[in-house]
């Protein structure tokens, strides 16, 4: 456990800042040529701003008095970071002549609605601590309801990757089945006996 001290309302500040930059860019009459997840992201922020507002007022008015959960804490640290990505994000992307390309390039594998589903599922967390009791209400009943469609939402990155990487940087065979079935691999030169069902099969 440790005492809400002014880290805490930091971390917050860093997180409105960084989500107030994501709306000011989302303004930028040249982004409408950014994926559709782009205006999702940004009709959301207000609610998000609205709330952590009230959070650092509320930690400011307690502060050295109560503590902090360090699971608190933690959640108020994902949503920083995450909320800083977003600012990359949009800052990259908004008014790019290619903005499907630039989002693939600019986003490094992340994805906007991963970002906001982690920001909004930590946001409310926050507001599960006594300290921010007054402040439950209608403004998380908002980010619930705003989880909810990022949740559902489909990928947005232009591409999908493969979880799998292979390397082979030798002149040896390379054996690699991914999935749920059987492999027989049969690398040298003489005969393989596979015991399937109740009988066998051989291979040269």
């Amino acid at each position: 456990m440790s005492f809400a001290d002014p880290t805490h309302s930091r971390i917050l500040a860093e997180t409105i800042n960084a989500l107030e930059k994501a709306e000011r860019n989302s303004l930028d009459p040249n982004g409408r040529d950014t994926p559709p997840i782009f205006r999702e992201t940004a009709k959301h922020i207000p609610s998000l701003l609205a709330y952590f507002g009230k959070c650092k007022q509320q930690l400011n008015e307690t502060m050295m008095t109560e503590e902090l959960p360090q699971s608190t804490i933690d959640a108020m640290e994902i949503c920083e970071g995450n909320a800083t990505r977003v600012n990359e994000i949009f800052s990259g992307v908004v008014g790019s002549s290619n903005a499907v390309e630039q989002y693939r390039k600019v986003a490094r594998g992340d994805q906007l609605e991963v970002l906001m589903k982690e920001i909004l599922e930590n946001a409310i967390k926050i507001s599960e601590i006594r300290q921010l009791a007054v402040i439950r209400g209608v403004e998380v009943q908002k980010l619930s309801t705003a989880l909810g469609r990022f949740t559902e939402m489909s990928a947005s990155s232009p591409e999908v990757q493969s979880p799998y990487s292979f390397y082979n940087s030798g002149n040896g065979h390379q054996n690699i089945n991914t999935s749920t079935g059987h492999q027989y691999n049969n690398s040298g030169p003489g005969n393989m006996f596979t015991g399937v069902i109740h009988g066998f099969q051989m291979s040269k």
